[in-house]
């Protein structure tokens, strides 16, 4: 991708998205095949206000931003994209008072599906709060898969 359809993407990425948007989550590097967001910590994220712990579902949510952005990064041209499998590994809660961040690298792209893979953390990238990987269907290519020739 071009540096200003990167530039386009990053600005526009969580706009267009609506829960990047309501969850305010923020770009904060991307690369062609690779890409970084931030989750601000907001109480109203917590799943468990007693222990103070967020719930599993926003780490979720901006795993699977993460990887979309990733995706979208290495594409050559706008195409649609849907997530068609996700699967996250939670190594430990993620704790309130701390953003999240989530890290993601194209691992392999196809004429079909696109493949991904990141990593969640709060404070330190090296003691990671979650892994995720997943696959992408590429939709602009869905109807020349489809096809017999």
């Amino acid at each position: 991708m071009s540096t200003p359809h990167l530039i386009a993407l990053r600005e526009g990425f969580t706009q267009v998205v609506p829960h990047s948007h309501h969850l305010g989550q923020v770009i904060e590097t991307l690369a062609p095949g690779q890409g970084c967001l931030r989750q601000p910590y907001r109480s109203d994220l917590l799943g468990d206000a007693e222990q103070g712990l967020i719930h599993s579902s926003v780490l979720t949510s901006l795993m699977d931003s993460t990887f979309g952005v990733t995706v979208f990064s290495a594409l050559e041209a706008d195409e649609s994209i849907a997530t068609l499998d996700l699967r996250m590994d939670y190594l430990q809660p993620a704790k309130a008072d701390l953003d999240l961040w989530a890290r993601a690298r194209l691992d392999r792209l196809t004429r079909q599906v696109a493949f991904v893979s990141g990593t969640i953390w709060q404070a330190n990238e090296e003691q990671p709060v979650a892994l995720g990987r997943a696959c992408f269907m590429r939709a602009a290519n869905a109807k020349s898969a489809a096809s017999p020739t």
